[in-house]
């Protein structure tokens, strides 16, 4: 375990290095930032194509950081940087648990190694309380998948309540879900399904709570639509994107925005940079989990995390 604590006091150093930076904010942190305070003046106004449960940790963390004479905008930051601790965590005990000290060693490294990962690890965004959340989610699905271990009925219990809770924060883990009840329908388990889904629908509400500060309950199901809708974009923003809404969720996020650029050049030099980093890791990953030996649980933790920066990549 002493790698694994060095591997997380050099996330920390690098997720923290600098985190003060405010020249100008990074990607979408401004959206997230205005969309965090609004929770806390009034309810949400703006940014509601994204869940609330994120915003409204990060409001929290923002106002800790106000009581300690902090920069509020440093403590939602912060919010994400406890969240992609817990991430690696989460990888390191599903690893550890059905695998081996190595491969849970190995799944830590590849995860930390993942430049997408460390870059939604320092900022004012969803992904790092939803990629958390998720894992906590897989762990406890594994958990009741292994027929090894002692049958505990909370599992698959728990396991609902942290996808619910993930999908509350941000929906990239949303492949997942179609891909557990398929497991549980093809082991002819229904009342684990119908508890699964009961949790998560139930915990999807709490961690959205936020919402109903302005807004009724009627109006939950159309934002929904609004949320799925809005992800649908046309080739009148680039002349190399348009997609439907529905691939926002099939193409790592990392592919996706390098089409959003106006110009190819631009979007060859987000290629470049992004796939070698990203895409070459696969191949350790991918050895690993197919070496002789490894059990089907061994396989998941052995090829990482889901990808933080990508909607399909979870899948």
């Amino acid at each position: 375990h002493k790698l694994f604590i060095g591997l997380i006091l050099v996330y920390i150093f690098l997720a923290t290095l600098n985190i003060g930076f405010q020249s100008g904010f990074v990607g979408d942190e401004q959206a997230y930032v205005v969309g965090a305070w609004q929770i806390f003046s009034g309810g949400p106004r703006s940014n509601l194509e994204h869940p609330m449960l994120a915003k409204t940790l990060q409001g929290f963390f923002a106002a800790i950081a106000v009581f300690l004479g902090c920069d509020p905008v440093i403590g939602m930051r912060f919010a994400s940087v406890a969240a992609g601790a817990g991430a690696l965590m989460a990888t390191y005990a599903i690893a550890i648990r059905w695998g081996s000290l190595r491969a849970a060693a190995g799944a830590a490294v590849l995860c930390l190694s993942n430049t997408l990962f460390l870059v939604h690890a320092r900022m004012v965004t969803p992904e790092m309380v939803a990629l958390f959340l998720l894992m906590l989610g897989l762990h406890f699905f594994l958990a009741d998948r292994i027929q090894s271990e002692p049958a505990r009925a909370a599992d698959i219990a728990l396991a609902g309540t942290f996808f619910g809770l993930s999908l509350s924060a941000k929906w990239i883990g949303i492949w997942l879900v179609p891909w557990v009840l398929a497991r549980l329908v093809y082991s002819v388990e229904f009342k684990k399904m119908g508890i699964f889904m009961a949790r998560l629908v139930l915990f999807y509400a709490i961690g959205n709570a936020a919402y109903f500060l302005n807004h009724g309950i009627l109006d939950a199901a159309m934002w929904q639509k609004y949320i799925l809708t809005y992800h649908q974009t046309t080739a009148e923003i680039s002349a190399y994107n348009g997609s439907s809404a529905w691939t926002w969720f099939t193409i790592p996020q990392h592919l996706y925005y390098s089409r959003l650029v106006p110009d190819r050049g631009f979007a060859m030099a987000v290629m470049s940079a992004m796939n070698p980093v990203v895409f070459l890791l696969t191949i350790p990953a991918l050895w690993m989990a197919m070496k002789k030996g490894v059990p089907p649980a061994g396989r998941v933790s052995a090829s990482g995390a889901p990808s933080a920066g990508g909607s399909g990549s979870a899948a």
